[in-house]
């Protein structure tokens, strides 16, 4: 593919194709946790897509590549640490797209991507011991995914990325000491995903992010000294993974989870 771009470097979709090519490549060597191998290959990607855009900025489906090609490079720069580096490639992806979904408003798929890049920047924000500018794009993910949400209730996906705004609005506001704002939050991811384990008994994940939910909920009422509430929340979470780890006793994560609910449970018995 590269040498039939070199022989003829106007052929735009040609240069597509080797976008896509090395776009391939980044992915596979991050699957490796190859970080260098694929910060080159996205870099390359980047690069073709900064072309393209260049060539005709009105195609909306070049610009979308290369906000894509800004995030994986975040994604790469965040796996090493560099945090400057992904909250900038996360900024840029946040601000193309942001543009491309106010200019397409009927696009669910990008409104729904600058819930994600929204995410991505405040998770950035959090690692770099700035939670509250962290809740500022939590609260913007939040504003995406309501919209979503109420335009379409009955899409479970959009459902679970409503509750994890929620939730790590939660987180932001626990950092900042503001426990009883956390539990709101808490309580708002929790009853959602009550609704989704309800809807689907049969779906792991979901009954896994729903006890996740109950040891938010659990933690905050600890911290605003409501233990029988603590309790309550943390033996609910401690019964789905009893169930949970009974089905899946080869997912060492989960068991480290009921290792924990346990501990929980069993230190507000001292």
């Amino acid at each position: 593919m590269a040498r039939l771009t070199a022989s003829d470097p106007a052929n735009a979709n040609w240069q597509r194709d080797l976008y896509v090519a090395n776009f391939k490549v980044g992915d596979a060597e991050m699957a490796k946790r190859n970080f260098p191998a694929a910060l080159a290959a996205y870099q390359a990607a980047l690069a073709i897509t900064e072309r393209l855009t260049q060539s005709d900025a009105s195609n909306s489906g070049w610009q979308f590549d290369l906000g894509v090609s800004h995030e994986k490079i975040g994604d790469v720069q965040m796996a090493q640490g560099d945090l400057a580096g992904a909250l900038k490639s996360y900024m840029a992806k946040r601000d193309i797209i942001s543009g491309l979904a106010t200019a397409h408003p009927s696009n669910v798929d990008w409104q729904r991507d600058v819930f994600v890049s929204d995410i991505k920047v405040g998770d950035v924000q959090v690692a770099r011991g700035n939670p509250s500018v962290a809740l500022q794009s939590y609260q913007a993910s939040l504003a995406v995914m309501q919209h979503l949400a109420q335009s379409d209730a009955g899409n479970a996906g959009w459902q679970r990325d409503l509750s994890a705004s929620y939730e790590r609005i939660g987180n932001a506001q626990a950092t900042q000491d503001a426990f009883d704002a956390a539990l709101v939050s808490y309580q708002a991811c929790l009853a959602i995903r009550e609704r989704l384990a309800q809807s689907d008994a049969a779906n792991a994940g979901w009954q896994h992010d729903l006890a996740l939910s109950y040891r938010n909920v659990g933690n905050a009422y600890l911290q605003l000294k409501q233990d029988a509430k603590a309790r309550e929340a943390f033996t609910a979470g401690q019964a789905i993974m009893l169930r949970l780890t009974a089905e899946h006793p080869d997912w060492p994560e989960w068991q480290q989870d009921l290792a924990l609910f346990n501990k929980q449970i069993a230190a507000m018995k001292d």
